[in-house]
C-alpha cells in the first residue's frame, strides 16, 4: 500500500504507527508480530519525515513516536525541527517537554513547558503541563500557583492523567488521591 504513494499514505502511516504500539503493548500479539509492526512503523514514520521534511506535523509526529520507543535523543531531533518550522505551535512545545521529563531533565523541561504555557495561558493543557513540569522539578508551590485557576473552577481537584502521574510519582499521595477521584 506505500508503495503507492498517494494521498492517503501519510493518514495510513500514521495510523501504522498507532496501531504498532497498541500491538507491542498486548500481551495477546506474538512477539514476532510485535516486531514486525514496529519495524515496519519505523520505517514508515522515517520516510513521512524524509518525504515531508518541512511540514512541522510530520516531524512533530515522528518526535512523538520516538518518545513512545523510548529513544529521547531521536525524538528530540524530530521535535527540535519541528520546532523550528513552527516555533509558537504548544502541541510541539509540550511534546518536547514530555522528552525531557521523560530523560529526568527536569530544568529543561519546566523551561520548555513554560514557554508553551506563555503562548496561550487560557489553554488548560498547556497550563497542567507547565504544573507538571513544576511538580517533577520539585516546586509545589510553583505548581499550586499555575493550577490554582483550575482548582477554583473545578471545585479542589482537576480531573488530569498527567497530573495523577506527577503527583504520585513525586509521593504527593494526598493530591495524587484528590486528582484521581477527579478522574
Amino acid at each position: 500500500m506505500f508503495e503507492y504513494n498517494s494521498f492517503g499514505t501519510p493518514e495510513a502511516r500514521e495510523q501504522l504507527a498507532m496501531r504498532a504500539f497498541q500491538a507491542a503493548s498486548s500481551a495477546q500479539v506474538p512477539d514476532n508480530v510485535k516486531k514486525g509492526f514496529i519495524d515496519l512503523a519505523t520505517e514508515q514514520i522515517n520516510a513521512q519525515a524524509a518525504a515531508a521534511p518541512r511540514d512541522a506535523r510530520y516531524q512533530l509526529f515522528a518526535g512523538g513516536f520516538w518518545r513512545n520507543a523510548g529513544d529521547s535523543e531521536k525524538a528530540l531531533g524530530y521535535l527540535q525541527k519541528a520546532h523550528e518550522l513552527s516555533p509558537k505551535k504548544q502541541a510541539i512545545l509540550m511534546e518536547i517537554g514530555s522528552v525531557y521529563l521523560n530523560a529526568g531533565k527536569f530544568d529543561e523541561a519546566l523551561a520548555v513547558l513554560k514557554e508553551a504555557y506563555e503562548l496561550a495561558p487560557a489553554y488548560d493543557d498547556a497550563r497542567i503541563a507547565y504544573a507538571v513540569g513544576a511538580l517533577y522539578k520539585g516546586d509545589n508551590k510553583l505548581a499550586a500557583l499555575i493550577l490554582a485557576p483550575l482548582t477554583e473552577r473545578s471545585g479542589g481537584a482537576i480531573p488530569s492523567e498527567p497530573l495523577f502521574q506527577a503527583y504520585a510519582k513525586k509521593g504527593d499521595y494526598k493530591n495524587a488521591v484528590k486528582v484521581a477521584e477527579a478522574l
